[in-house]
């Protein structure tokens, strides 16, 4: 009973910073599209933004440990993923794992859909998580 009290409370915690590190992540881009119509406040306000979104980004780094099941060997989840997408990553469903993150919560997002650099998997590469 307490192993699975623990085992839900780091899910939550780990649900919530993927929560609060997404969140930040909308806005960033949001201001990234509008940078050039901002006035110097709002633009300083951005900035702060985009250091607190950077420093959530590296804790969201760390506790995907869990998913990807090793540590990180990159300071932000985006290079996780994108040396993932390519291949990296010594389990089978890193590969998938990450072109989930991509596909379905970074660069539908992002100006242009690229957040995300590296290719699809391919082939028998290739791992399907829908059921």
């Amino acid at each position: 009973m307490k192993i699975t009290l623990i085992a839900l409370a780091c899910g939550l915690i780990i649900f919530y910073w993927l929560l609060v590190t997404w969140t930040q992540y909308l806005a960033v881009e949001n201001l990234n599209l509008h940078r050039d119509g901002m006035n110097k406040f709002a633009r300083g306000m951005g900035y702060i933004l985009l250091v607190r979104g950077t420093f959530s980004d590296f804790i969201w780094n760390v506790l995907a440990t869990v998913l990807f099941l090793e540590p990180p060997q990159e300071f932000l989840f985006t290079a996780r993923v994108n040396r993932c997408k390519a291949g990296g990553g010594w389990w089978k469903y890193n590969q998938p794992l990450a072109v989930w993150f991509c596909d379905n919560l970074l660069n539908p997002f992002a100006p242009g859909g690229k957040h995300c650099k590296a290719s699809q998997p391919t082939g028998d590469q290739a791992v399907n998580l829908k059921p």
